[in-house]
């Protein structure tokens, strides 16, 4: 899951001009991420923290596991157990940023309503008046997609 983010957020390598995740699709393939934005950054933040403490937590546990296992040291499994808990909790707050900044948070109610009016036809593949329920559904989806209600 790291990588994916890597790639959807285009992370350069520290001190270099190297990005080895850099999205090359076409820009309206993208996603609407903006960089530069709030949620570029925060999200770019929570990635490097979780990305530095995972690394930290491998470097904790191999040096752990290199020790006399018969005399082990406390501080040293908690301090890898605690880069494995930072690392956990930034990644889940990287997936809250995400769901704050998402356009599906905030549609209106009217959409939802539009959704659930249509869903109810969905036990006969026909509206009552005849009309394709996929094409009643493709249609909300074509709605919701091209042109999402805004606040």
């Amino acid at each position: 899951a790291m990588h994916v983010k890597a790639h959807t957020l285009g992370v350069q390598i520290p001190f270099t001009q190297i990005r080895p995740f850099k999205c090359h699709a076409d820009i309206g393939a993208r996603a609407s991420l903006i960089i530069g934005s709030t949620e570029y950054k925060w999200r770019l933040g929570t990635w490097w923290l979780a990305f530095v403490m995972y690394c930290t937590f491998i470097v904790w546990t191999v040096i752990v596991s290199a020790r006399d296992p018969a005399n082990p040291s406390r501080k040293m499994n908690f301090c890898s157990f605690l880069s494995e808990v930072v690392a956990g909790l930034s990644m889940l707050t990287n997936h809250g940023i995400i769901w704050y900044y998402s356009s599906e948070r905030k549609w209106h109610e009217e959409v939802l309503e539009k959704i659930e009016e249509a869903s109810h036809s969905f036990a006969d593949p026909f509206m009552n008046d005849g009309r394709n329920i996929g094409v009643e559904l493709t249609q909300i989806h074509q709605e919701l997609v091209v042109s999402p209600p805004s606040n």
